[in-house]
């Protein structure tokens, strides 16, 4: 994982709606659960003139469920199109577009969401529907407007190779560095596996990704060596609200901790990252 602690914002670059073919659909797995459904609605073949958001979103983005999906497959530097930057501001600009209703949103994914879209934010709601709209550059005192939001089907949402997750056994990882208290009275999660930030395990990563689409709890590990110290990044989903981030330095006796909240970013063929959410002052 590479660490950045950026602010959500608004003056930013759009992203084009998805045009890009998914990677390929993984078989389904005995006993695995797929995704709430909701109801189908039409997708309008013309998108209408856009809201400017002026108002902060309602709803804290940190209590969220947030992912930016992109075409990256984790082999070439993301575009500028589908940078982390560009999804922060699709999110709070969808989230401000959405007033009071934002208060209800469960889960909200930027970015390439799917195969033939228009959309390029889809918000799932607690009740299980799901919505989605066109986000698109305005200017720069107004940088984001966002389509009047409409109905979309559950197919949408996740991406075929996702549909279906079989959660792993739940376990609790082994660190290199020294546990906190509160690190330490973690409970054991489905565990994807422990994997070198270098190397980035593909196969973990993908575990984590398709839990997190698909509402299972799962946690991975990342750990790595650099100038002398130890690095430990633990990447906790518990099937809802947002995803945590425990970062530590140190050693086997003793190490320095501190939690956030993050964003997941996920490729078309299932690889992940997690970067840390700093909303601005």
């Amino acid at each position: 994982m590479r660490s950045r602690c950026l602010p959500l914002v608004f003056g930013l670059l759009v992203v084009a709606a998805c045009g890009q073919t998914p990677g390929p659909t993984a078989p389904a797995t005995p006993g695995a659960t797929r995704a709430p459904s909701a109801s189908a609605s039409p997708t309008p073949t013309v998108i209408p003139t856009g809201v400017v958001p002026s108002a902060p979103p309602a709803v804290d983005e940190a209590t969220l469920t947030l992912i930016c999906r992109s075409d990256y497959d984790g082999g070439v530097a993301p575009s500028k199109l589908t940078r982390w930057d560009v999804c922060t501001g699709i999110l709070t600009a969808g989230l401000a577009a959405l007033g009071p209703r934002a208060r209800d949103v469960a889960r909200i994914e930027a970015g390439l969401v799917c195969e033939g879209c228009t959309d390029t934010v889809i918000v799932g709601f607690k009740d299980g529907h799901l919505e989605g709209a066109h986000v698109y550059w305005q200017g720069e005192v107004a940088p984001y407007a966002v389509a009047p939001f409409h109905a979309v089907d559950a197919s949408v949402w996740p991406w075929g190779y996702a549909a279906t997750f079989s959660p792993p056994p739940a376990s609790s990882p082994t660190l290199a560095i020294h546990a906190s208290a509160e690190v330490a009275a973690l409970s054991p999660l489905p565990f994807c596996g422990l994997d070198n930030l270098a190397t980035q395990d593909r196969a973990i990563r993908y575990c984590f990704a398709n839990a997190v689409l698909t509402g299972h709890p799962a946690e991975f590990v990342s750990q790595e060596e650099d100038l002398g110290a130890t690095f430990a990044h633990i990447y906790r989903f518990t099937g809802s609200g947002p995803v945590l981030i425990y970062d530590g330095i140190g050693t086997a006796a003793a190490a320095d901790w501190f939690r956030a909240h993050g964003i997941v970013y996920i490729g078309k063929s299932g690889w992940a990252d997690v970067d840390f959410l700093e909303k601005a002052d």
